[in-house]
């Protein structure tokens, strides 16, 4: 059943796969299966067409890729908003980069502006469900993919969540390449490391899964209730160890 949602809401568009992505977060509300098949929609979606990222790029940069970069290979991750490729600066510094997909403000402006109205028709139609605040829910969806559609404040969240650790310790945010970024391109240090839900392979490389879901909870609480200041959309794909 999870398959087949992942499936039907990939058709649908952007919209739909960022909220398959919340829902894959939830297994205690949509089991453990749904989650693991949902899970597949946070980084493994198709990559838009390698010649228009390097257009977009190319673009962004003001000059040509080549002198920008000693390497940069295709896509290896794809989510709703945009794909990462890797590659590496002439310094030897390896880098991920990050590019918005072409038209992404307008399909999600859309999509929302429907998913708000049939909010809104449900909330008349079954009075019971204002409870659950529906049209409430898409308003949060929208203002949190409004900050997803500038890559520049994903850029400043990073700085922010590395100052905020600097003496703590614990967890490391990538350091954004500021003369290079804009509001559709992201270049960034590389992180290296095994994703956390790849519980195997963590076992392999001689982690102790209780240690590192304590070490992540901390992490996790010391920026809401210390700072204020968290990771909104913290699914494995965006988490390494």
């Amino acid at each position: 059943a999870g398959n087949n949602l992942a499936a039907a809401l990939r058709r649908l568009g952007p919209t739909y796969i960022k909220l398959g992505q919340i829902l894959s977060t939830r297994a205690d509300l949509i089991g453990e299966q749904a989650a693991t098949d949902l899970s597949a929609l946070q980084d493994q979606l198709d990559p838009f067409d390698d010649a228009q990222a390097r257009a977009i790029l190319t673009e962004s940069l003001g000059r040509p890729i080549d002198e920008v970069f000693a390497t940069l290979g295709p896509a290896i991750s794809a989510a709703s908003v945009a794909q990462v490729h890797f590659g590496t600066l002439f310094s030897g510094e390896d880098v991920a980069v990050k590019i918005l997909r072409p038209g992404i403000e307008r399909q999600f402006k859309t999509e929302l502006g429907f998913l708000r109205w049939g909010a809104r028709w449900a909330q008349r139609v079954i009075p019971d469900l204002r409870r659950a605040q529906p049209v409430g829910l898409i308003d949060v969806l929208r203002e949190q993919t409004a900050m997803e559609l500038d890559l520049r404040m994903e850029a400043a969240a990073a700085d922010q969540m590395t100052r905020n650790f600097k003496d703590r310790g614990g967890l490391r945010a990538p350091v954004p390449h500021w003369d290079m970024t804009s509001q559709n391109v992201l270049v960034m240090s590389r992180v290296y490391g095994i994703n956390i839900d790849e519980r195997e392979k963590l076992r392999a490389a001689g982690h102790d899964l209780a240690q590192v879901l304590t070490n992540a909870a901390t992490c996790f609480f010391q920026a809401v209730f210390d700072d204020g200041f968290f990771h909104g959309d913290q699914h494995a794909g965006n988490m390494f160890i």
